[in-house]
């Protein structure tokens, strides 16, 4: 049994350690992005409304795939209900009493939910239904969201090396 939890956790290390620089391309995208577009004072050009849009929704896509591989690693499941996006952030945000801390602060969980919506408006709206407004704050804040949240999964990896030192002795 050890030794299965101890290559599951090498495994996600890795996997973690895989998706993050790929999702730091992406920050890096956003924030240039939202950077030129703020300094817009006309009319927003829609292409660059829709690039922007469908970097934040790969953004918080990605974030979602490291939330979920390690609760379904970890804790040994994943939420199934209709809204399991929701509670996929809600369990991301709690403590499992012997098993793992929380992933992300409750603070974090708000942030995070507004890109959720973000996602979910991208992905049921038309061009033109788009808005600066409606992802400024998104595009502006999003170097500061990413070394957040950077930082939380980094703890957990640490977490998670400590149980494999512990159980390899």
């Amino acid at each position: 049994m050890s030794e299965e939890k101890i290559n599951a956790y090498l495994g996600l290390i890795g996997d973690l350690e895989d998706k993050m620089p790929s999702i730091e391309n992406i920050v890096g995208k956003i924030h240039s992005l939202g950077q030129e577009i703020n300094r817009i004072s006309g009319k927003i050009p829609e292409e660059k409304l829709m690039a922007l849009a469908g970097y934040l929704h790969h953004f918080y896509t990605g974030v979602e795939d490291i939330l979920a591989r390690i609760i379904k690693t970890v804790d040994g499941y994943m939420p199934r209900s209709g809204d399991w996006h929701s509670e996929l952030l809600y369990i991301s945000s709690r403590k499992t009493p012997g098993v793992r801390p929380a992933i992300i602060s409750a603070e974090m969980h708000e942030i995070l939910t507004d890109y959720k919506a973000f996602r979910h408006l991208y992905r049921h709206a038309y061009a033109k239904e788009l808005r600066w407004k409606k992802m400024d704050h998104l595009a502006l804040n999003i170097q500061d969201v990413w070394m957040a949240f950077k930082k939380s999964i980094m703890a957990i990896i640490q977490f998670l090396q400590k149980i494999i030192n512990d159980l390899e002795k």
